[in-house]
């Protein structure tokens, strides 16, 4: 009887749960996600590009572990707030608290268990689908990387079990603590937020200095190093929460009292917010951090990428050096459009490598040679037959030693000669041909062709791409996971609290009703109202992460490369969160009847006339 009780609850409320469950299954999929690579110690050690990589994934595991606890908690009480009456009924007709308590309990288990289960396989899938397109979208290969792996299934089971087990002994706790009557008049009591003193002000202008000085932290650092990240660490948040608990409500009371507009249902839905913002302060403040976290992830990553790209085109002098060219790589050289190119000719006899000075002439009279470091080659040409060395000819020892072919490297001097001279030596000669284009990303695939069938010699420019890309990938790869799991840990929080009151506000928006108030009105009002919710914290976050990228701008050539393209995806993740807790809290809140005007109304020129004269502006 008490399991057909809980199913029963189940099927009468499952389109609310639904959303519920699905929540629940993107939590576990992307904590799973992310958990896959926690563990993984030897993939993270292998693909990062910052010293400590265990220490920033522990605290990135223990900060994820912290929102998804906040995350279930708030689900659970969205679940209690949906079946508070109906638990105060079955208490009414006979049932015992501690039989109530069981079917609460069932209910939990079930729903929990479908989306331990659900969650589990799509976290796999994605952590597939993303590993995969990912390492497409990069040209690399995460080595180490198991979109299913043991350590991390076996831990996100058990967070999750004893996660629910948690939520479940709370509401247990708290149907123990609540009286009968108030789970039959759930949500009939009026709530009186605590006014504000004088030390709001105060508390507010400390949390101005604080956020300041996290500002200055991570601005300087640079020059800061441990004591600047220790400081944004602290100040930042300390400043966040200050501001959003203390000054937050008392300026959206007061543009309630300055604007004259705020009339009718603008009235009604600032003073929806100005009564919701003291007892979500805290809420939208941890959504701004998290916004902030998220965002920076994947804006850092991408960041690590581009500095890979940067790298990449400026390093070495030349981007790509053959030795004795086929037919068949001078075909893939016609298609690449050259800046620079050369061919040099060297023999080698016995210690001493000959570079023939006809060569390098011709190289001089076409295109001055760009040295590695981005200087112009302005040494004039050695004369006679006299040894190049670091010494006497730097620019020259450095040009040449780019480019040498195998047989030369191991040489003890590098000398020019002329056509006679380098015609006489008997050894036979090997035709190096180097050139620089005029974008050597456009061009990877030829280089990488050109490449393959080389027998390496020395570090190639191509090398260091690949070796670069390799590592800025894993970088990447970890960010956007980070990124995602926090974004959408962050929405959900924040959904799944609004939506906890949904019940209570029902009465009020039944009132407007009965007032006269059209569907429509009371539709846009409550999307006005979650729209200023979930606008706070999210501005209050991107200002975090356009002043938090500075953190990386002594490490990285251009910290906000593609910014916009976090910026997408966080407004993308918040907007399908904010239409799903718009569409949720208008099917909880809102009377059935929400379109069209009330019956037996008229339309006057000053507002609706009801019978007996009434009157009462929308």
């Amino acid at each position: 009887m008490t399991l057909k009780l809980a199913l029963s609850g189940i099927r009468g409320r499952l389109r609310n749960l639904i959303v519920l469950l699905a929540g629940l299954v993107v939590s576990i999929a992307i904590f799973y996600m992310f958990q896959t690579m926690a563990w993984n110690t030897a993939f993270i050690t292998h693909n990062a590009m910052i010293n400590s990589i265990q220490l920033v994934y522990a605290m990135g595991s223990f900060l994820l572990a912290a929102v998804t606890l906040f995350y279930v908690i708030y689900a659970g009480g969205f679940l209690f707030s949906l079946r508070q009456r109906e638990y105060g009924m079955y208490m009414t007709i006979g049932a015992r608290r501690s039989r109530v308590r069981t079917v609460m309990l069932l209910e939990w288990l079930v729903i929990g268990g479908a989306a331990i289960v659900i969650g589990m396989a799509l976290g796999c899938g994605l952590a597939l689908l993303v590993s995969s397109l990912l390492a497409n979208m990069l040209d690399t290969t995460f080595s180490g990387y198991r979109a299913l792996y043991g350590p991390a299934v076996l831990f996100t089971v058990v967070f999750y079990v004893a996660l629910l087990a948690v939520t479940a002994l709370w509401s247990q706790l708290k149907l123990g603590r609540m009286r009968l009557l108030q789970l039959l008049r759930a949500g009939d009591s009026a709530e009186r937020p605590a006014r504000a003193g004088r030390g709001a002000f105060w508390g507010g202008l400390l949390g101005l200095g604080a956020l300041l000085i996290g500002y200055i932290a991570l601005t300087f650092m640079e020059q800061l190093r441990e004591i600047g990240l220790l400081a944004a660490t602290v100040m930042t948040p300390l400043g966040t929460y200050l501001l959003f608990m203390t000054w937050l409500p008392r300026l959206v009371r007061r543009a309630g009292r300055s604007d004259r507009r705020l009339a009718g249902i603008r009235a009604f839905t600032n003073g929806q917010l100005a009564f919701r913002v003291r007892d979500l302060s805290r809420m939208l403040a941890t959504t701004a951090l998290l916004v902030a976290l998220g965002t920076g992830a994947i804006a850092g990553g991408i960041a690590f990428l581009n500095d890979a790209y940067l790298k990449a085109r400026q390093s070495g002098q030349y981007d790509i050096v053959l030795e004795n060219p086929d037919p068949q790589q001078l075909e893939l050289l016609r298609a690449v459009t050259f800046e620079e190119r050369h061919e040099l000719r060297v023999k080698r006899e016995d210690a001493v490598a000959w570079v023939a000075r006809a060569d390098l002439e011709a190289m001089l009279a076409h295109t001055p040679p760009v040295l590695e470091d981005g200087t112009v080659l302005e040494e004039a040409l050695p004369g006679g037959q006299q040894a190049i060395t670091w010494t006497s000819h730097p620019q020259w020892r450095q040009l040449l030693s780019g480019v040498l072919p195998a047989s030369a490297l191991g040489a003890d001097e590098i000398r020019l000669a002329d056509n006679s001279y380098f015609g006489a030596i008997g050894t036979a000669a090997t035709t190096v041909w180097f050139g620089r284009s005029d974008d050597f990303l456009a061009y990877t695939d030829i280089w990488g062709e050109l490449e393959s069938g080389r027998t390496a010699y020395h570090w190639s420019k191509y090398d260091q791409y690949q070796d670069n890309l390799g590592l800025a990938g894993g970088t990447v790869f970890m960010g956007f996971f980070l990124g995602v799991a926090f974004l959408t840990m962050m929405a959900s929080c924040l959904m799944f609290k609004i939506l906890s009151g949904a019940s209570t506000d029902a009465r009020r928006y039944a009132l407007l009703r009965k007032l006269g108030v059209r569907g429509e009105r009371m539709r846009a009002s409550i999307r006005r109202e979650l729209g200023y919710l979930f606008l706070l914290p999210g501005a209050a976050g991107l200002l975090h992460v356009l002043v938090g990228m500075n953190l990386f701008a002594f490490i990285l050539q251009q910290p906000y490369y593609r910014l916009w393209l976090p910026l997408l995806m966080f407004a993308v993740i918040y907007g399908l969160y904010y239409l799903v807790t718009v569409w949720m809290y208008n099917r909880l809140a809102l009377p059935a009847p929400v379109s069209g005007d009330v019956p037996h109304t008229r339309q006057t020129g000053g507002g609706t006339r009801y019978p007996g004269g009434s009157m009462s502006r929308n």
